[in-house]
């Protein structure tokens, strides 16, 4: 899969959408959700985070993350 820097901009835009409406979301939730790869989410969340739009929870032996 070859990823560009619009197509991980959209993917985060997608993240951040869901985000906004279910408050926050395990990256096991936000794959199966919006049906991204585990590299579709990595890249996802790393442009936002980049962003400072995230904050990361820990939970249990994971994390979940929601807007900032």
């Amino acid at each position: 899969m070859m990823l560009d820097i619009q197509m991980i901009g959209e993917k985060a835009g997608k993240v951040w959408q869901y985000l906004d409406k279910h408050r926050d979301a395990s990256r096991a939730e936000l794959k199966r959700a919006l049906s991204l790869s585990d590299l579709e989410v990595g890249t996802a969340l790393g442009w936002l985070a980049k962003e400072d739009k995230l904050h990361f929870v820990e939970a249990r032996n994971s994390f979940r993350v929601r807007l900032a």
